[in-house]
């Protein structure tokens, strides 16, 4: 059995699990629309705003399929124009 043939053998989902855009023959047809939607949104969004870790500490990355953090950090969101939080400064 090779690594590809691994997927083949998992058990199929559970029967209501959260599949956003479905899978299969009747996968959704405006999965690849929403996700680009998704960035522009974002990146307009992001324009507007300033992230700042809440509290200044190591974020150490944990590899997985995707690379996330080992304990996931609270964020600050600011707009962008507006003064620093005091603390938050060096």
């Amino acid at each position: 059995m090779t690594r590809r043939d691994s997927y083949l053998t998992l058990p199929p989902p559970a029967r209501f699990a959260y599949m956003p855009f479905g899978a299969g023959p009747r996968v959704c047809i405006g999965s690849q629309f929403a996700l680009t939607e998704l960035v522009l949104i974002l990146a307009i969004m992001m324009r507007a705003v300033r992230i700042e870790l809440a509290q200044p500490r190591i974020v150490r990355p944990i590899g997985t399929v995707s690379t996330q953090p080992d304990n996931p950090p609270p964020f600050l969101l600011q707009l962008r124009g507006e003064p620093r939080a005091a603390s938050l400064c060096p």
